[in-house]
């Protein structure tokens, strides 16, 4: 999404939202064409020309011709719905049932939650690519097997953002190369460098644009790709900051809510500057048909922030660092994250140490209150274990899926006297869990919503981080206390 002030981007919102309503579906493919002067042979010939139309066009184009209701059959139960699609991203509206979402899920998943769209950059020679992540939720907000789906002939630049949350101090170096490792066990090798980077607090951006700069050719566009809700339009947004007058007055919008930038945004390099711009010799590349794009956000569907409405989201994404919170937890006992994750010590024979890198405070109990709680949750009683808001003011279309357990008699083995966390459990969105102790051997459950979105990283990302909170000894001896 854009905002009304931004500059000419070659968006099909802001180039045919006029009269593009009052169109029918031949009339809008033939008033495209017309504008642009040139056929609609195959995606790759269109982003060769000069014009640079938007993705978003093209998915809209196709969505046309294969899924459009005839005129006859459309019947608009609000009157101010007067067309079948969105003037701005091509979205396909539903009208028939006011209980269900406008914009029909099965358009939103045909955009945002394939890859394939991004194939064509395999055939592109002139490309920077910035593969953007989350690093409060990696690997989950990573794309597997990258390299075989766009190629390895562009330099690939991996931006773990959103740094600011990570507890001070941490050790950059050792996370870049952590990421580096579970990026190419999971397919992503062709990886120039590794930043650690806060789009909204503007950390390492100046940095990145200089590794960028020193590696484009002059004739390279630059494309910012990545699953949804990474910072990719914060992160433009940044850029902007950095390198343009009144940067503030330009940007690209951003929302909390997953899956909001539809529609390929191209922004003319010339916008940010010599940012992008200067060869070695000082020279200032002819910018005027190269773009930096904004890719839509694919949606990871293991992602447990998809299930959660407005109200739940501001609940659990952070704003600012996380601190850690650490945990003595007994055989027989249950750890919960709101009502999104629980994790069960089924059998041991010491107590373990959990340390929670979330927003949502945990809640300790036995296994058989944690059941009663379950089952409670599960037919739609209030608990005080939020998220989920049940009985929330603010309507679901389907009810808020149970507790299911997704891992089950996990045998986690520990190192007699070691002080560092050995393995990480992550809750896509919502944090991770990292475990330590003296102990031998450990039997745990891990149980979440449908039983999805649990990632284990054998290589915790802070493994002594649990030392940090100056509390953490007091809150230790409680909680044993508390538990025996």
């Amino acid at each position: 999404m854009i905002s009304k002030n931004s500059p000419k981007f070659f968006c099909l919102s802001s180039k045919f939202q006029k009269g593009f309503i009052e169109k029918t579906r031949i009339q809008s493919r033939n008033y495209i064409i017309s504008k642009f002067q040139f056929g609609f042979e195959s995606i790759f010939k269109i982003f060769e020309t000069s014009k640079k139309p938007s993705l978003s066009s093209l998915l809209l184009l196709d969505k046309f011709d294969n899924n459009s209701l005839p005129p006859s059959s459309f019947i608009p139960s609000d009157p101010r719905i007067k067309s079948e699609h969105c003037p701005g991203c091509g979205a396909k509206f539903q009208t028939r049932d006011r209980s269900k979402p406008v914009v029909t899920e099965e358009w939103q998943e045909s955009v945002t939650s394939e890859r394939s769209f991004l194939s064509y950059l395999k055939k592109k020679d002139d490309a920077i690519i910035i593969t953007v992540v989350d690093i409060f939720d990696f690997p989950g907000t990573l794309l597997e097997h990258l390299d075989e789906l766009i190629g390895t002939k562009n330099p690939n630049i991996l931006v773990a953002n959103k740094s600011d949350l990570l507890p001070k101090d941490f050790n950059e170096t050792r996370i870049k190369l952590w990421l580096r490792t579970i990026s190419e066990k999971l397919g992503f090798k062709n990886i120039h460098d590794v930043f650690l980077t806060s789009a909204k607090k503007n950390w390492r951006i100046q940095e990145l644009s200089e590794t960028i700069a020193a590696i484009r050719s002059g004739f390279d566009d630059i494309y910012l790709i990545g699953c949804a809700n990474v910072g990719k339009s914060e992160l433009i947004n940044s850029f902007l900051r950095n390198t343009v007058e009144e940067g503030w007055r330009h940007k690209v919008t951003s929302s909390p809510i997953p899956g909001t930038t539809i529609g390929m945004i191209g922004l003319p390099l010339t916008l940010f500057g010599t940012t992008f711009g200067y060869n070695p010799k000082g020279f200032h590349f002819p910018q005027e048909s190269k773009y930096l794009y904004d890719t839509p956000g694919i949606i990871n569907k293991k992602q447990l922030v998809n299930l959660l409405n407005e109200d739940e989201l501001k609940m659990v994404i952070p704003q600012k660092m996380i601190k850690p919170l650490t945990y003595y937890i007994f055989p027989g006992k249950s750890l919960f994250l709101g009502g999104l994750a629980r994790i069960d010590y089924v059998e041991g024979d010491k107590p373990i140490r959990i340390t929670i890198f979330s927003r949502l405070n945990p809640h300790v109990t036995s296994i058989r209150r944690a059941d009663e709680m379950c089952q409670s949750m599960a037919v739609g009683d209030k608990t005080f274990l939020e998220p989920p808001i049940i009985n929330s003011v603010k309507r679901r279309i389907e009810p808020f899926p149970p507790l299911v357990r997704g891992i089950k008699r996990h045998a986690l083995k520990g190192l007699r006297g070691t002080t560092m966390s050995l393995k990480d459990i992550v809750f896509s969105g919502i944090g991770w869990a990292s475990f330590g102790g003296s102990y031998e051997r450990a039997i745990i459950d891990v149980w979440s919503p449908n039983g999805t979105g649990i990632y284990f990283r054998d290589k915790p990302l802070l493994p002594f981080e649990f030392k940090n909170d100056e509390n953490t000894n007091n809150r230790i001896k409680w909680i044993v206390l508390y538990l025996m």
